[in-house]
């Protein structure tokens, strides 16, 4: 047995079904667009990211060498103290060549741990790094290409919220916008495949429930409705010829013309 819903899509008529067929795959590809969209922006925020915070680290290094080399805390914590032009950066820390905590600073605005410890004691092997919704970056302070200690530096990723929620606003404008477009287009276009089909079903109807042989359905151009529309022509010429015949009797029974 036929489920109600399938029963339901049946009996719709044919410019409903060609609207609701061509609104699915639009939405359908309109949703992929906007995820695909979403996802690569993602993907090329946390790249950028990485990219300014290798930066930043690479030119705090540079600024600390002597400081490092010295001894020199306040130096080093100046240097450290730039980072407070950076809303997004939580921590940061300049280890000596052991791997020791030299200096560390932490952004006011970004204590967000509850009390947890804005860098680790010791630093590990430079690279990028993810723990939790922070992003970290440790580089080499190199001094005559020799290494003579590390910077830390720790970001939040609220600014890839903040794209999310941005794009999100503006990709649901475009999706709702492009969706009235389509169904305008759609209510305009789908007459061209419908209206032909429908004037020919009205005009079978008609002959069926009339009678009437003489009534034609309108020519809709040489594609499958027109052919469609021609056959249905000439099959109703034909029944209206047979029936306008006399019947003629054979063998005592009535037959049809002919």
């Amino acid at each position: 047995m036929t489920p109600g819903w399938k029963q339901n899509l049946h009996d719709l008529s044919l410019g409903r079904k060609l609207t609701l067929l061509t609104m699915s795959i639009t939405l359908v590809a309109l949703v992929l667009a906007c995820s695909v969209v979403l996802v690569y922006d993602q993907i090329a925020t946390r790249k950028v990211i990485a990219r300014d915070l290798t930066i930043l680290a690479d030119v705090i290094g540079t600024n600390s060498t002597a400081a490092l080399s010295f001894r020199d805390e306040s130096t080093a914590r100046d240097a450290l103290g730039a980072l407070a032009a950076q809303p997004h950066v939580v921590a940061a820390c300049i280890y000596d060549k052991s791997g020791k905590a030299f200096v560390g600073w932490q952004h006011a605005a970004g204590t967000k741990d509850g009390g947890a410890k804005a860098w680790p004691d010791r630093i590990g092997a430079p690279g990028i790094g993810r723990s939790g919704h922070d992003m970290t970056v440790a580089r080499t302070i190199t001094l005559d290409k020799e290494g003579i200690g590390t910077v830390y530096i720790r970001s939040d990723l609220l600014e890839l919220s903040e794209r999310m929620h941005g794009y999100s606003v503006l990709l649901l404008g475009v999706f709702f916008a492009a969706s009235l477009v389509a169904l305008l287009l759609i209510a305009n276009l789908q007459g061209f495949i419908s209206r032909p089909v429908l004037d020919l079903a009205g005009t079978m109807r008609a002959v069926v429930e009339q009678r009437d042989y003489a009534l034609r359905a309108t020519e809709s151009g040489r594609d499958e409705i027109g052919i469609l529309t021609l056959c249905h022509m000439d099959t109703v010429y034909g029944l209206g010829t047979l029936a306008s015949q006399p019947c003629r009797e054979v063998d005592g029974r009535l037959m049809g013309p002919g």
